[in-house]
């Protein structure tokens, strides 16, 4: 949610976390897909997947903009 008063940006981290996983899980279900590692700091989130046994996505979402 966006809020002109603060010119930030309001974003639920665990929810975006949760639609992410969603959205890989129902794409690659039927390859065995699974979360292997969810690394959560102050700036960032870093999400990564195997796809049967190799490590195919990686995502990394910074939470801090320099805008």
């Amino acid at each position: 949610m966006y809020f002109k008063n603060k010119n930030k940006l309001d974003v639920k981290y665990d929810d975006l976390i949760s639609e992410l996983q969603d959205v890989v899980v129902k794409k690659y279900s039927q390859h065995g897909v699974s979360l292997i590692k969810k690394n959560i700091s102050d700036v960032s989130i870093e999400l990564s997947f195997n796809i049967g046994d190799n490590e195919l996505i990686a995502m990394n979402v910074n939470k801090e903009s320099p805008y």
